[in-house]
């Protein structure tokens, strides 16, 4: 069988017989029935020798500014309302012999509009163009979609590496704080008990700071793919903001002028103190870096209003009331290249060593997790400004209670249920806990912890318990434990927890591991001493009515 011919592209021939060529006002009358009725366009024929338009729509005046009479009276008129940037473009489009499509923009008073232009020569018989037919749209809002569109799948990209990175984090997190404590507990026992002169003291000291800049490391990647456990509060931010400028001037230097500028009216916030100081140190820190050298920060907060929608680049902030605290420095600036990346996780423009690519992305995982917002404008050599959006809340800041007495003793003759699965954290807050003076009853188990409870003879005072186990949670077993140890008090400890903390154990004390010892022995003794509410008076059983006579 032979092989199947392909086809030829048609070739368009120019007809034997002489056309029927219409008059002037036939075509015009035929042209402007058409844009009325199919296009939506604007569209204009231009004679190329002469340059003189010989048809143009009605519409010319809504897509490019011009009407119809000034751009047959001169078919170079709307160049005039292009922008000065694009006009080059329109003129070689014009002079081009093929076709040509581009975009510019229109000036008009309200705004720029964008124009999307497309150009077809019409060519006689001989192949040479004499005619040109510009054909236009207003593409704004389309390109407005576009944007927009763009936009949202940037941030669904950049949601879902947080969340891959989240995840990663949160899946290690638990046993890597686990392996921290012992790292870190069992390094502090050792120099707790060696002499100052001893040989190995100063590289003992070094595992320990290699320790908690790892357990650092774990709470900035939870920290911004915001999983990690907060303790939020009403709070005074120019409070927390005053507390830090002492340490925030030594941290920064005394080449660099800080200024607080403080609003007296400020609403209070609901957020946790340590992870807004954070923020704080975090924007500070790279103040400073951007800086490298004489130049001034500006610390700044007020109440805030927004009526609707605010936008500040690709960063938008919804409307409400907010209390904004803004960062403002006199460095290096960034490019738009820069900003499109800063909160990135691992991201940095600093050199090897000088960074981990963190302090940004956990700045902004703190933030939105703490249900606020952050924008960010730079400009090279002028300059970074962040500004955080935290809403408002409603309620009375408490004071702060009294120092605590720094000699207060810390050890105790309580009974303590210690529940963790993991032998060697076990092992270590048990050693703690006994050498304090606690007599200890450990479980590596919540069926095991049950048992105990139900065998052992006498009061149990506290119970000391892992969140995240095989059998059941913490939380459950805090559950089923209570009605067999009435007047049981609760520490609950975590490497890290996925689960939302029930409503009942919100307010529960919360250790978040890694710890080192000292803090686990001042949690244990504020959570025996702390006082209990007193106990409501039974009601009283009614009188027996009198027997009539």
């Amino acid at each position: 069988m032979s092989a199947r011919k392909k086809k030829k592209a048609p070739v368009l021939r120019a007809p034997k017989e002489k056309p029927v060529i219409p008059s002037q006002a036939d075509a015009t009358e035929l042209l402007t029935y058409l844009s009325v009725i199919v296009f939506d366009d604007v569209f204009w024929m231009l004679d190329l020798q002469s340059g003189r338009a010989l048809y143009a729509t009605p519409g010319c005046e809504r897509t490019l500014g011009v009407t119809q009479e000034q751009m047959l009276a001169d078919a170079r008129a709307w160049l005039e309302n292009v922008d000065p940037d694009d006009r080059e473009v329109v003129v070689e489009a014009m002079r081009a012999k093929e076709y040509k499509e581009f975009q510019v923009r229109i000036q008009w008073e309200e705004g720029p509009r964008w124009i999307r232009c497309r150009t077809y020569p019409v060519k006689d018989a001989s192949n040479t163009p004499y005619r040109l037919v510009a054909v236009a749209e207003d593409i704004t809002e389309r390109r407005e979609t576009q944007e927009a569109l763009k936009t949202s799948q940037a941030e669904l990209l950049q949601a879902q590496k947080m969340e891959a990175v989240g995840r990663l984090a949160g899946g290690v997190a638990h046993d890597f704080n686990n392996i921290l404590t012992v790292i870190l507990g069992y390094a502090e026992h050792i120099l707790e008990q060696m002499q100052e002169e001893a040989k190995w003291k100063n590289e003992l000291h070094q595992v320990k700071r290699a320790g908690e800049r790892a357990a650092s490391l774990t709470r900035q990647l939870l920290a911004f793919s915001r999983k990690q456990r907060l303790n939020p509060k009403l709070l005074r931010l120019n409070a927390i903001v005053s507390d830090m400028e002492r340490m925030l001037r030594r941290l920064i230097g005394d080449d660099i002028e800080v200024t607080l500028k403080l609003s007296a009216e400020l609403p209070p916030v609901h957020i946790d103190a340590g992870q807004l100081e954070q923020v704080v140190m975090n924007l500070c820190v790279n103040a400073r870096d951007a800086m490298d050298g004489p130049g001034k920060l500006l610390l700044e907060t007020e109440p805030v209003m927004l009526d609707g929608p605010s936008a500040c680049g690709r960063f938008s902030v919804p409307a409400g009331r907010w209390v904004r605290l803004t960062v403002q420095d006199t460095g290096c600036g960034m490019d738009a290249s820069v900003l499109d990346k800063i909160f990135e996780p691992f991201f940095t423009t600093k050199e090897a060593g000088k960074g981990t690519g963190l302090g940004l992305a956990t700045t902004m995982g703190i933030v939105k997790q703490s249900g606020g917002h952050i924008t960010v404008e730079s400009e090279k050599g002028k300059g970074t400004t962040f500004k955080i959006y935290l809403p408002q809340a409603d309620g009375v800041v408490e004071d702060a209670p009294a120092a605590a007495d720094g000699g207060k003793s810390l050890r105790g003759s309580e009974t303590v249920l210690l529940l963790e699965d993991e032998k060697p954290v076990r092992d270590l807050l048990r050693q703690t806990l006994s050498e304090a003076g606690y007599r200890v009853l450990e479980a590596g188990s919540p069926g095991e912890a049950l048992w105990l409870c139900e065998r052992h003879h006498g009061a149990i005072q506290l119970l000391i318990s892992d969140i995240v186990m095989r059998q059941m949670s913490g939380y459950d077993v805090a559950e089923k434990l209570e009605p067999l140890v009435p007047g049981l008090r609760i520490l609950f400890m975590s490497g890290y927890s996925d689960r939302p903390v029930p409503e009942r154990w919100a307010k529960t004390p919360f250790l978040n591991k890694p710890f080192p010892p000292i803090t686990f022995l001042e949690a244990v003794r504020t959570v025996l001493d702390e006082p209990r509410p007193p106990a409501e008076p039974p009601e009283a059983e009614p009188e027996p009515e009198a027997e009539s006579a």
